[in-house]
Formats: C-alpha cells, sequence, structure tokens
C-alpha cells in the first residue's frame, strides 16, 4: 500500500497524499474530507462513504439491533431511525 504524492489544487504549494480505499478501490485524500465530520485514517484509508459504512457495521443501536444509521446522538437502526426523524417532521 504505497502513497500517491499530487499538488493540491489551490494556490499554495502543498503536497497531499492519496490513498486507495481498502473497501471500495477509490482513490481519497484529505480533501474528501473536508465536507463530513471525519478524518482520513491514513493506516486504514477508507473513502468517507466506506468508512461512515464500515463505522456502522460495527455498531449496535441502543435497542439492541445492528445499527444501520449514525445520527448525532450516535447509532440507531431502522427502526429506531423512523423515530428519530420522525421527531424533526412537522405538520
Amino acid at each position: 500500500m504505497s502513497g500517491v504524492q499530487m499538488w493540491a489544487n489551490n494556490s499554495s504549494d502543498e503536497e497531499q497524499e492519496e490513498f486507495e480505499c481498502l473497501d471500495c478501490g477509490c482513490t481519497t485524500s484529505e480533501a474528501d474530507f473536508e465536507s463530513v465530520d471525519d478524518e482520513l485514517n491514513q493506516q486504514l484509508p477508507r473513502c468517507p462513504d466506506c468508512q461512515s459504512s464500515h463505522r456502522i457495521s460495527r455498531a449496535t443501536c441502543d435497542c439492541g439491533e445492528p445499527a444501520t444509521h449514525e445520527v448525532d446522538s450516535g447509532f440507531v437502526c431502522d427502526d429506531c431511525h423512523d423515530h428519530y426523524v420522525s421527531g424533526f417532521i412537522r405538520d
């Protein structure tokens, strides 16, 4: 697993290292994480989508079911996510 150096697309001359996602094989870098609340793990690199899916797949909802979503309060299953979302829907 070797990183590939590339020039960032901004006006500075900083180099940005790219990594191959362990799960989907796409190319990812720190720039991909600027718009999400997460950070690139350079030892086990995954793109933001795969990293989120990996984290959710290892979590359990408070009700004991396997987690399928990550929300501000933690991990929730589909049923609990429906209740969580319905709390935000206003008539």
